[in-house]
């Protein structure tokens, strides 16, 4: 069957070409069934392990189940005693600037 399924292969350049890509699909085709059963195999373990990291995170960092808006409000707050010491500070300078500049 080989000898036949070659001989017809090199039969002229179309029908090499048509064997070779169907070849290639077939190789391709293959391999990604074995991965569909891979993965199949492995996915309960896999979302067992990444759920349980999951869980641990939102222990260590509860903040990650905050929505977006509080998690904003909260870090503004928690800059705006920094900023307001740097302002203080700097306020003096940069009018002594301005004002040597005008």
């Amino acid at each position: 069957m080989s000898s036949v399924y070659s001989q017809v292969r090199e039969a002229n350049q179309y029908t090499e070409s048509v064997l070779a890509k169907t070849e290639e699909i077939v190789a391709a085709l293959s391999a990604y069934l074995a991965s569909v059963e891979t993965v199949k195999t492995y996915q309960p373990q896999v979302n067992d392990f990444l759920v349980s990291k999951l869980d641990s995170l939102e222990t260590a960092y509860p903040i990650i189940k905050s929505p977006t808006d509080e998690v904003i409000a909260a870090a503004k707050g928690a800059a705006q005693p920094t900023i307001d010491t740097i302002q203080a500070k700097t306020s003096p300078i940069y009018s002594k600037f301005v004002s040597a500049s005008a």
